[in-house]
């Protein structure tokens, strides 16, 4: 991150594309996210957290829609899907609540499974999206925008909506011409994405030893974030392919396969990454969680008493867990309202520098400073600098508390 330029200003709407730009030429490729952050920043403090929290609702209903598509409607699913999003995202503090974390991760899988939903419900109703010149550029367009999301996230989409395309085809039927779109938009961003000339400051090359270490690092978070997740994924996978209980045909048997294997894969690909942050883990943890609440009405026989018993243990479970971490994310935001504080006083009595407490953010995962930038003690810092400009400051400096 660079300081502020003498003639940085407030960013407006149409100063986001040469802004993405550049962003594009010196940073990274994920400009999509990014450009998404910048005009929803522009609605302000309020105005972000409210869409911010329409998003993660919004990714809750998405991960239903793919589950549960054409089966009947099933509260305590629902329930236990934003259970699972709170207990099993990782380092949610970052990937839903931090700004760009959230732009990054949470929009970005709710931009994917809105280009996947058609494909999903088109295998259970071939004639709910018509197959028109609109919908085949729409598709276009749409895919394009998911695909350059994020590098593993992209990816992932793209296998996954392959494997549908090859699912029709395997099972006879008609390929619609925006299915093809869809993934030739994705392919065309994933390569606007990782062509990025801002890419190549951090080269991800490596030998073989480095490649299997990478592997083992991949392994450990894994096993760390979704272990549990995967065991009973995989039992419930091999129970239900037993079972066949109410899978209806053959297509729709093979269908959590196709969640877990992309999910996987976009695990796996971080191999070939010289950074694997646990927040990349993201989209197959959604992908593994759909596979998991597809299965789920195959594998209970439950009364509807039990049902709602268990619904209720769900949110007891959310209520405790929910209880215990507050506390935390509350001390850390008292630290940082401490220096707002701190200031604006200053800004009212006509200061020209001022000196506030260094954060130490708490280690839950859902407070949105563990693992994230802020102030530091030089005033030419980043963040001190962007914050001394953002209040009509010369410096701020940082000290510890």
């Amino acid at each position: 991150m660079g300081t502020p330029h003498e003639g940085t200003h407030r960013m407006r709407v149409w100063e986001v594309f040469s802004s993405m730009m550049n962003h594009w030429k010196l940073c990274n490729g994920r400009i999509v996210a990014h450009g998404a952050l910048q005009l929803a920043l522009m609605l302000g403090k309020t105005g972000f957290k409210i869409l911010n929290a329409f998003m993660f609702v919004l990714l809750g209903g998405l991960i239903y829609l793919h589950a549960a598509y054409g089966k009947k409607k099933s509260p305590v699913l629902l329930v236990s899907i934003y259970a699972g999003l709170w207990f099993f995202l990782p380092q949610f503090g970052m990937t839903v609540i931090w700004a760009s974390g959230a732009a990054n991760y949470l929009w970005n899988t709710i931009l994917i499974l809105v280009v996947l939903l058609p494909y999903r419900v088109y295998l259970m109703n071939q004639k709910r999206m018509e197959n028109s010149l609109r919908n085949l550029i729409l598709m276009g367009v749409l895919g394009a925008l998911a695909g350059c999301s994020n590098e593993n996230s992209g990816g992932a989409m793209v296998l996954l909506g392959i494997m549908y395309i090859g699912m029709y085809y395997y099972y006879k039927m008609p390929i619609p011409k925006w299915a093809f779109s869809g993934m030739a938009g994705g392919i065309l961003g994933i390569i606007l994405l990782i062509s990025a000339p801002g890419n190549y400051r951090i080269s991800s090359r490596t030998d073989l030893a480095g490649l299997v270490e990478r592997g083992k690092h991949i392994a450990a978070v894994t096993k760390k974030e979704l272990g549990i997740v995967i065991v009973l994924l995989l039992i419930a996978l091999l129970v239900s392919y037993v079972l066949r209980k109410s899978m209806g045909g053959m297509p729709f048997r093979k269908l959590p396969f196709l969640y877990v294997l992309a999910g996987a894969a976009s695990i796996g690909v971080l191999v070939f990454s010289a950074m694997q942050p646990e927040r990349t883990w993201f989209i197959g943890t959604v992908f593994f969680l759909i596979a998991a609440a597809y299965l789920y009405e195959d594998l209970i026989w439950l009364s509807g008493t039990v049902s709602a018993v268990l619904a209720v243990v769900m949110v007891l479970a959310f209520a405790y867990s929910f209880q215990m971490e507050y506390p935390k994310i509350d001390a850390t935001y008292a630290q940082v309202r401490e220096g707002v504080d701190r200031i604006e006083q200053a800004v009212e009595r006509g200061e020209e520098s001022v000196t506030i407490p260094m954060v130490v953010p708490s280690d839950s995962k859902y407070d949105a400073y563990n693992g994230t930038s802020y102030v530091k003690e030089p005033a030419d810092d980043w963040m001190n600098a962007w914050m001394a400009r953002y209040y009509g400051l010369k410096a701020i400096y940082g000290t510890e508390k």
